[in-house]
């Protein structure tokens, strides 16, 4: 299933649109299945590749009014359009703008990107966001939504103000919904010969550490001339050394989000019923990498819980749970989400969504490691 990365910055022209088309052109030569979707109303990506938009397909303002969860309204693969060989892109569209509007009073209207993402995302590899330069209601959306927040900067001070401010929406939405959106920011339109910006890079480094993408993309004319044709950098000028830095960037991130994959597999079966209570594993994460909260242990993560452990280092955690119905959900890397192979959600007080599990009176017993007598609710 996709990585899902957010491409964001409230400073307009700091080069985002320009880094989510390039990553998405970088990595779809590369083989990976990309999936771009155009949040901005202006719609300067879907401009950026040229992409022609059919007037008979539904908007992605029409899709984000309406929760997938309910079965009413068109779904988000409904939008999309073929751009390149293995990207795809969901275009934008000035209905966009008033949606912050239309959608004031509607509960769980952080979630809809989120909700509508989780119909489709297993066919990509990444899904890339390119936010609207503003932090409103779309930006929450797919911050909501991702696992990474990709932000542009250019290593000047104002520039740096900017990315502070993205920095506090992240921690805002972390507060608000739980959900922990790792920050990154890509250092753009660099000018090597300049002292000043090496000197604002290198205080970027020391401010942030760990959290600035090594590779750094030089700031070239060949940008404004390729979105004015529709196209990548590298489509009109192959040899251009800034993409070269962008494909650069991008085969290093890409790397790291390979890294991040192990939980959004098909694999993952998510929470069972077994004879006394529940339990879960999975093949590819440690057991102190995914922990269980829920009614069933006061939402306290791994409260009570038992790790099991098998043959050449396989584990299940178990949990004692008395018959009834319970909501829970999963934390993964500071992230509390829903459970991926369970598709029962109940929107919780907080406007977000818990998975739900009957825990019934009796199951034949379980035996660890034979795989058998398991029921996925």
């Amino acid at each position: 299933m996709g990585v899902i990365i957010a491409f964001v910055n409230q400073k307009g022209g700091c080069a985002k649109t320009t880094s989510a088309i390039h990553f998405s052109l970088a990595l779809a030569s590369r083989n990976y299945r990309v999936l771009l979707i155009d949040l901005d109303p202006q719609g300067h990506a879907t401009l950026g590749l040229g992409a022609e938009i059919d007037g008979d397909k539904p908007t992605l303002s029409e899709v984000l009014m309406h929760t997938p969860l309910t079965g009413v309204g068109p779904s988000l693969e409904q939008t999309m359009i073929s751009v390149r060989p293995g990207l795809d892109l969901v275009p934008a569209n000035l209905g966009l703008a008033a949606l912050e509007a239309k959608l004031a009073s509607s509960p769980g209207r952080e979630e809809r990107l989120s909700e509508h993402l989780a119909q489709v995302v297993p066919s990509w590899d990444l899904v890339f966001i390119d936010c609207p330069p503003n932090l409103g209601l779309l930006t929450i959306n797919a911050l909501v939504a991702a696992r990474e927040a990709m932000i542009p900067v250019e290593p000047a001070p104002f520039a740096a103000q900017g990315a502070e401010r993205v920095l506090d929406t992240i921690e805002m939405v972390k507060e608000i919904t739980g959900h922990l959106v790792a920050a990154r920011l890509l250092p753009v339109m660099v000018s090597p010969r300049d002292w000043h910006a090496k000197t604002s890079l290198a205080q970027l480094r020391e401010k942030h550490s760990g959290m600035v993408v090594q590779e750094t993309v030089r700031r070239s004319i060949l940008f404004a001339r390729a979105a004015a044709a529709g196209k990548g950098i590298g489509e009109i000028a192959p040899r251009a050394r800034a993409w070269g830095d962008y494909q650069q960037a991008a085969k290093a991130c890409a790397s790291r989000w390979e890294n991040a994959r192990a939980l959004q597999r098909p694999r993952f079966t998510g929470l069972m019923t077994v004879a006394g209570g529940v339990s879960f594993t999975h093949p590819d994460l440690k057991p102190e990498d995914i922990l269980l909260a829920g009614e069933f242990n006061g939402w306290t993560p791994d409260a009570g819980v038992e790790v099991i452990r098998g043959e050449r280092g396989s584990w299940r955690k178990f949990l004692a749970v008395d018959p009834g119905r319970y909501e829970y959900k999963f934390v993964y890397e500071g992230r509390w989400m829903p459970d991926p192979g369970n598709p029962r959600r109940i929107r919780n007080l907080h406007g977000t969504h818990n998975s739900l599990v009957d825990v019934p009176q009796s199951i034949p017993e379980y035996r660890v490691g034979t795989g058998r007598n398991l029921r996925l609710t």
